[in-house]
């Protein structure tokens, strides 16, 4: 008997723009698409988990709006985050620029190792993803995250999910790193902003990647040195997330408007632009999985 063709979805991170990831899934579930691998980066290691202990959208959907309500979501103080600086900037980095001109984050920096504190961050994580293992997970997941010690990605494939979220979910200097087996694990989007290639190694023979940062911002001057120094690094991450999209069948890109990666006020557009993105696409990716099932048998491989 030949094998099933597997459908995987590599979710990228975004912080609040990720939330088009459960839009994505709904709209697989609606048209009977079943997601057979899962990876994912950040918000996308979140949603991903979430939906591979218990695949079900419309839960996940709750349980993330049940959560931006909840004490956890106020304590990490991300409104605070989306503050607007002068220089109108956009994305993680300008934030760092505004704080340190307030000279906010620079004493920060030096007496904690991120904003939102540890305690603040597990309760967080807690609130979203229950306690499972990879062995255990209805749909078999990999979760990207950044090594420190060796620069090198580190992929989370087995044992305890909790670690491998919250790793993977560490923006730097915003949220605590993880150690985690004589490593320093940070945000998987420092290396691997959409994880195309570990969902083919889980067994993926098709894989569609959910892109929710395609825009790359305005910059229309640099106020200071920080602020060339922080868009140099934003245009490093943007490029090599293009390259790894190419590795991708096919690529969704939800087109949300929210402008800010800690704005969650807009949560129920960032789930119906994902689900918008994904109905488009539905058509080519059956196409895709008929194509490869008569390639597999006729014994043509890939």
């Amino acid at each position: 008997m030949r094998k099933k063709v597997k459908l995987g979805l590599a979710l990228g991170g975004g912080g609040a723009r990720g939330l088009s990831h459960i839009g994505v899934l709904a709209a697989f579930e609606d048209a009977g698409l079943p997601v057979d691998v899962i990876s994912g980066t950040s918000m996308g290691a979140i949603i991903g988990a979430m939906y591979a202990v218990e695949p079900d959208a419309k839960k996940v959907r709750e349980r993330f709006l049940a959560y931006l309500e909840s004490e956890p979501f106020k304590d990490a103080g991300f409104d605070f985050m989306r503050e607007k600086d002068d220089a109108g900037g956009e994305g993680i980095f300008y934030r760092f620029s505004h704080f340190a001109r307030r000279g906010l984050f620079y004493t920060m920096s030096l007496a904690r190792r991120s904003f939102v504190l540890d305690d603040t961050a597990a309760a967080n994580f807690a609130f979203l993803v229950p306690e499972a293992r990879f062995e255990d997970l209805k749909i078999p997941l990999v979760v990207s995250a950044l090594d420190l010690i060796s620069g090198t990605e580190y992929l989370f494939k087995s044992g305890d999910i909790s670690p491998a979220v919250a790793a993977s979910c560490s923006i730097p200097g915003i949220l605590p790193p993880v150690e985690f087996e004589e490593k320093i694990l940070v945000d998987g989007g420092w290396v691997n902003a959409i994880p195309i290639v570990p969902a083919r190694e889980l067994g993926a023979d098709i894989v569609i990647g959910v892109d929710v940062n395609r825009e790359l911002g305005s910059f229309d001057q640099a106020a200071n040195a920080l602020d060339i120094v922080f868009r140099s690094d934003l245009i490093t991450r943007f490029t090599l997330a293009n390259e790894r999209l190419k590795t991708a069948d096919l690529v969704l890109e939800p087109e949300n408007s929210i402008s800010h990666w800690a704005d969650f006020s807009q949560a129920e557009e960032a789930i119906r632009a994902g689900r918008d993105a994904a109905e488009e696409k539905i058509t080519e990716i059956r196409k895709l999985l008929r194509r490869k099932k008569r390639r597999r048998f006729f014994g043509m491989g890939s």
